[in-house]
């Protein structure tokens, strides 16, 4: 995922280290909001396995921090 956006960012400046850690600040930014978006899924998915995909009640959206 960080290879994916990194590249849909681009980095065309002069590889200044000023340069290097703002497109590294915008790329992590870019994965923040991917993962506190999309992260949902992942998760879910990956405990409905453990729990052999059984059905399950969720209706709950808001901010969740572990």
């Amino acid at each position: 995922m960080i290879d994916q956006v990194a590249r849909e960012i681009g980095f065309e400046d002069v590889p200044t280290v000023e340069n290097l850690l703002a497109y590294y600040e915008k790329v992590n930014e870019r994965v923040t909001q991917v993962w506190q978006s999309e992260s949902y899924h992942a998760l879910l998915h990956h405990l409905n396995a453990i729990f052999g995909y059984e059905a399950m009640i969720f209706h709950e959206k808001s901010w969740k921090s572990f």
